[in-house]
């Protein structure tokens, strides 16, 4: 997998060596199943979930581009990045690897600010975030496109289209034809023009209006207002496509069915439309289609795997929790580790899909968790750099004085440093006599760790339990906890 240079002149430096090598590669067209064949043969995990390429509507953008533009849309916070969207971010950037591709990552900011001006926080608020995503998606992408939707505020929608009353009208004329999954799936055309969908299409439609109630958003009179148009977050979409000349978009089937309406209006209004790659649904960790909105109200974060996740965070939810599933794994090995991972590493996972292994599936768990943060701290790290996050000690209320008290000493941090590396190099808890080894005290000064290890359960940063004959062993405190004291912690690599 190709990685991105930490320093500024490496990366034009390799962003031209890209472009000059790829300059005479085209991305083909699906006509010619050949984007289709390349996408199945390097990222379908199985027969069962193939990656699909929808035609698009309109002779422009089937002509041949040496410069394609292809588009996805990602969320604004970086922190609660899912894989769902990060899956695709990884595979746009493999695409521009093999073909000239210009990658543009659609960043959804009407809701947010909407949100944000309700809550009364400033305009900087979503700026910020905006900048964050941006340098985010640079440091992957090597500088290239990013494009940010800028519309200030719900009132700027009478710019959005041309033909928005015509969009609108026609959407609302489809959505008729559709109002519940049994008229979807029965009726043979929908629109003034009858286009024919089909049967996979309307499964999609299905999935998009009614397993995730987009119809009734779609449909709610609380979303007409004088000021706002109704199918904003369609239209927007629609227009920011016209305005790239964007050859395909990425989507999941979860969402495809947002496109698949915009391409039933372009249709009705003798529009362009660009050709869609489909991705299969990711799971979630108990198995099931990971099918979220992209707000992080709809987040459930023991159900899916962030940017954010610490290590520790990623085993609590892969090794602790008892509804890890099976098939979740298989994917976190099939379709991200062994698709987008380094070479060292897809060698370590090459055992794990086999069945036929004699692992024990807690063991299984715990190398997919331990390959897995392999995997994803270097882009983990990226949003640790940008947003400021940091592992923490966690503290209840009432022993919030005394570790701050304890946290004021040299030493005391020092060992909270050391019983933290301990525990990420051996996999285990760390002993009195291990932990003055690695400190380089002697007898006389080992004796004096137990007063500051008293000290540190007494606040409890670490906890400690017997192991016979007087012996202890020693961790930091796990426990959720009320108040978070920031403070890194050191490396957690592997």
């Amino acid at each position: 997998m190709r990685k991105a240079s930490r320093n500024d002149d490496n990366l034009h430096a390799t962003d031209k060596i890209k472009t000059a090598r790829f300059t005479n590669q085209r991305v083909p067209l699906p006509q010619a199943d050949i984007l289709k064949k390349w996408l199945c043969s390097k990222f379908q995990g199985s027969a069962n979930h193939p990656i699909l390429v929808l035609n698009g509507v309109g002779e422009r953008w089937k002509a041949p581009k040496s410069n394609s533009v292809i588009l996805t849309a990602c969320q604004l916070d970086i922190p609660t990045l899912q894989i769902k969207t990060f899956h695709r971010i990884l595979l746009l950037r493999e695409l521009t690897s093999e073909f000239l591709v210009t990658p543009w990552v659609y960043i959804l900011t009407l809701r947010e600010r909407i949100a944000a001006h309700a809550k009364g926080l400033g305009s900087g608020f979503v700026e910020d975030r905006i900048s964050e995503v941006r340098r985010f998606l640079r440091e992957l992408f090597l500088e290239r496109g990013v494009l940010v939707e800028m519309k200030e505020d719900e009132t700027d929608v009478g710019c959005v289209l041309p033909t928005t009353k015509e969009f609108d009208e026609s959407l609302e004329d489809i959505l008729e034809e559709m109002r519940t999954p049994e008229e979807l799936m029965k009726s043979a055309s929908f629109g003034k023009k009858k286009t024919v969908l089909t049967a996979e299409e309307k499964e999609f439609l299905k999935i998009y209006l009614f397993d995730r109630r987009m119809f009734e958003i779609l449909t709610s009179k609380e979303h007409r207002t004088e000021s706002a148009n109704r199918y904003s977050f369609i239209s927007w979409g629609l227009e920011a496509q016209m305005e790239l000349g964007v050859s395909y978009n990425i989507f999941d089937e979860s969402n495809i069915g947002s496109t698949i309406l915009r391409r039933l209006v372009c249709i009705e209004n003798d529009l362009e439309y660009p050709g869609t790659i489909v991705l299969p649904d990711p799971l979630k960790i108990s198995g099931k289609p990971m099918r979220y909105q992209v707000q992080q109200r709809d987040l459930n974060p023991n159900e899916t795997l962030i940017l954010a996740d610490s290590y520790s965070d990623i085993h609590r939810k892969l090794v602790i929790q008892n509804d890890v599933s099976n098939e979740f794994l298989n994917y976190l090995v099939r379709d991200l580790i062994m698709r987008f991972g380094s070479t060292a590493l897809r060698k370590k996972t090459e055992v794990l899909p086999d069945s036929r292994t004699n692992l024990s599936f807690e063991r299984r768990r715990e190398l997919v968790a331990r390959y897995y943060w392999s995997f994803i701290k270097p882009y983990h790290d990226i949003v640790m750099r940008i947003t400021g996050l940091r592992e923490g000690l966690q503290v209840p209320e009432e022993f919030c004085e005394l570790s701050l008290r304890a946290l004021a000493s040299k030493r005391n941090r020092s060992i909270l440093h050391e019983i933290t590396c301990f525990g990420v190099e051996k996999r285990r808890d760390i002993t009195i006599s291990e932990l003055a080894n690695r400190m380089g005290f002697d007898n006389k000064l080992k004796r004096s760790l137990y007063r500051n290890l008293r000290q540190l359960e007494a606040c409890s940063l670490v906890q400690s339990y017997p192991e016979g004959l007087g012996f202890r062993r020693y961790r930091i405190t796990g426990k959720a906890r009320k108040i978070i004291i920031k403070w890194e912690l050191g490396p957690f690599d592997d």
